[in-house]
């Protein structure tokens, strides 16, 4: 066996991310979401977003000291996907654990609002489906009105939306513009 012809692999540094990184690649991919996050899996599609991709690696870089290759941008970007998802399904389990309760998370701010970003951009992968009326998960927030008995023993109707505060970035999705991938 000549050892000449073994070639080694090179070495490639970690990359570090700040969170000011992570968001300027989440704002850059929602501009490319259609393309990125289609589920179409025939040649012309990867080419699109093999393209789109490209077209991510080249604005994220653009005015940027370290500059990060394509494969590198794709990987951070499964990466947060993953953490949304793993985030909000601790979420779920603490609301059905809790009855639809009040549910405390130890998480900072700046990545709440980074994972509600994602959570944008990868709706239904994240939220699940809808539970219907009679199904044995659904909770207090999947109702539109609930009975509330009070101290005093009377019956109050409350809606859903009093009962538990809806995250202002679940209205921030549904209200905002899908841009078309040109």
């Amino acid at each position: 066996m000549d050892h000449n012809k073994i070639k080694t692999k090179k070495h490639v540094k970690r990359t570090v991310y700040t969170d000011e990184d992570a968001h300027k690649l989440v704002d850059i991919v929602a501009k490319y979401q259609n393309v990125v996050e289609s589920k179409k899996t025939d040649v012309v599609a990867w080419k699109e977003k093999d393209a789109a991709w490209q077209k991510i690696g080249e604005e994220y870089n653009c005015g940027q000291l370290e500059t990060r290759t394509v494969d590198q941008l794709r990987s951070k970007f499964d990466n947060l996907k993953k953490e949304t998802r793993c985030y909000f399904a601790k979420q779920r389990q603490d609301l059905y654990r809790t009855g639809g309760g009040v549910v405390e998370d130890n998480i900072r701010a700046i990545l709440k609002l980074l994972y509600n970003k994602i959570r944008c951009i990868i709706n239904l992968s994240v939220l699940g489906l809808e539970a219907f009326p009679g199904d044995s998960d659904m909770i207090a927030t999947d109702i539109a009105t609930d009975h509330i008995v009070s101290d005093i023993g009377t019956t109050e109707t409350a809606s859903a939306a009093e009962m538990v505060e809806i995250p202002p970035a679940a209205a921030e999705c549904s209200s905002k513009t899908v841009k078309k991938y040109k």
